[in-house]
């Protein structure tokens, strides 16, 4: 059975709720396509595990996407959980990649909600410290007014998260608040922030809260499945060239013959001869032929 999984739990008499996730076999067909520099490669895992967490508290169907930007050696990184299951990521690296990868100042993250249905939402926030895990918090702390703790680890094999939320107040939900929230928030982060990167990578979710929270209610739920996902497809790809239009097209079956597009999430390719690129561009005949007279 994988162990790519993550648990939902909630304390009972304080209003926080949090998550823990771990992934294996995910992270390693994900680092598995690409080789990345070190402190590239640990920020795409941290951000697989911040995107896993925050897709489980999200009421819609559909995907959760972090992306960074910046002008460092690291120009891009993203990682996507949708429907609360599949998870990809890949990281896109500037001339000087050999060295240490860094997002650079000025650097700045994007959060997205893309609902199957209804309209698409981004907030922005910039990369003020050098740490995913800050940048997301921020975004909390300013956009949703829900104040949020995360840790994150990636190692070679695996990688871990352990997320912590304040609820919405109870007077804003028009109910009793809950004597003591706040100092209940601040004690428990503080506990939390015991964690050690090891024990979050390695040691079993019960145990783990057992150990952080020795005299807390925990409340821990069934695991949810995590895996690899890719949303590429066929029809995808060509629809990115018609977008590229047809002289586009034709431009480079003059040169090579043929079109390949590889999916640099899966590897998946496809290929496209002179005849599937000339019906990208013709409408199908809707139409019923003419009877002769």
């Amino acid at each position: 059975m994988s162990e790519d999984r993550i648990h939902t739990f909630t304390f009972d008499g304080a209003p926080v709720q949090g998550r823990i996730v771990r992934l294996r076999e995910t992270w390693q067909t994900i680092r598995s396509r690409h080789t990345y520099p070190p402190n590239a490669e640990r920020l795409l895992g941290e951000m697989l595990a911040i995107v896993a967490m925050l897709a489980h508290g999200i009421k819609f169907d559909g995907s959760v996407i972090l992306q960074t930007r910046g002008s460092g050696t690291i120009r891009t990184a993203m990682a996507e959980c949708a429907d609360r299951t599949r998870l990809r990521g890949i990281v896109r690296s500037g001339a000087s990649s050999h060295g240490a990868a860094s997002t650079s100042n000025g650097a700045q993250l994007a959060i997205t909600l893309k609902p199957h249905r209804g309209e698409m939402y981004q907030g922005i926030v910039p990369m003020e410290r050098p740490s995913i895990s800050r940048a997301v918090e921020s975004y909390f702390d300013n956009s949703e007014q829900l104040p949020t703790r995360i840790w994150a680890v990636a190692g070679r094999d695996a990688v871990a998260g352990l997320l912590l939320q304040r609820m919405p107040d109870a007077r804003v939900a028009g109910l009793e608040p809950i004597h003591g929230s706040d100092q209940d928030w601040l004690r428990l982060q503080a506990l939390a922030g015991l964690v050690i990167d090891r024990d979050l990578l390695e040691e079993p979710t019960d145990r783990l809260l057992m150990r952080l929270f020795p005299s807390e209610a925990v409340r821990l739920q069934p695991p949810r499945p995590l895996e690899f996902g890719c949303s590429c497809s066929r029809e995808r790809t060509a629809n990115a060239l018609r977008i590229m239009g047809r002289d586009e097209v034709d431009d480079i079956l003059e040169q090579e013959g043929r079109i390949e597009v590889t999916c640099e999430f899966c590897g998946e390719r496809y290929v496209y001869d002179r005849i599937d690129a000339r019906l990208l561009f013709e409408p199908l005949a809707t139409d019923p032929p003419e009877t002769p007279q």
